[in-house]
């Protein structure tokens, strides 16, 4: 398996990461949170699929061949966009960045991962606090929300747009509720997030399905979060009902 230089750093940065901090892999089925964050794509978008055949499309006009889709998902959630594009061969990386956000924008109509809508529906009901940061641009965002009818849930008290990392977001939210990190869970679908997660000292669930999940259960399980489900409806059974 080929990993770029790019990939092999973000790696022995995660190794590095996980020798300070002593949050190994377990499955603590026992463990509830008072405050949910998610990810957007992978997570509760079912994004990865339509933005691959943007992406496809963008650097077929260029003369690139994009890899297999198992292939990509090693490297999505991993690298930035610049390095995956210059990884394939792509030189004006720039501009088809720019290219890629106006054609997801251009989208009519995104959906949510099955049942996401109803585990968000369910914490809203039990008063239970949730969050989304998107690493995204915020016009993307807006539109995704939109277009999945999920702009009476998600909106701007309660979601964050990124441009790199998610740490600082995380750390925001986890004050802004007066909640100790530890009682706060992150549930995200890439090893990059689950490092980001664990700088910011809180929970991480990462979540493996392999119809929507950015990067592969084997990936998500070398950045060792505190739990790894496949399914977006477990996420429940580690909320903790407000008394």
């Amino acid at each position: 398996m080929f990993y770029s230089a790019g990939m092999i750093a973000i790696f022995l940065t995660g190794e590095q990461i996980l020798c300070r901090v002593n949050t190994a892999h377990t499955e603590k089925t026992n463990s509830t949170y008072k405050l949910i964050i998610f990810d957007g794509d992978g997570v509760l978008f079912d994004t990865f699929d339509p933005l691959l055949r943007i992406v496809e499309g963008l650097v077929s006009k260029r003369g690139v061949t994009m890899p297999a889709r198992e292939k990509v998902r090693e490297y999505w959630g991993i690298v930035n966009w610049h390095e995956f594009y210059r990884m394939i061969g792509v030189k004006d990386t720039d501009a088809l960045i720019k290219e890629f956000y106006l054609a997801e924008q251009s989208l009519e109509k995104f959906r949510t991962v099955p049942h996401a809508r109803n585990v968000l529906d369910t914490l809203h009901k039990q008063d239970i606090p949730f969050y989304v940061v998107s690493w995204t641009m915020q016009e993307s965002f807006d539109h995704k929300i939109k277009s999945m009818r999920l702009d009476d849930l998600i909106t701007a008290p309660n979601s964050y747009t990124v441009a790199d990392g998610k740490t600082q977001a995380i750390v925001e939210i986890c004050k802004k509720h007066r909640m100790p990190p530890a009682q706060a869970v992150l549930v995200t679908d890439t090893y990059k997030d689950i490092i980001e997660g664990k700088i910011a000292t809180v929970a991480t669930m990462g979540i493996a399905n392999d119809a929507h999940s950015f990067n592969p259960r084997y990936i998500l399980a070398r950045a060792k979060p505190t739990h790894i489900i496949s399914d977006i409806r477990e996420v429940l059974q580690y909320a903790e009902k407000r008394k």
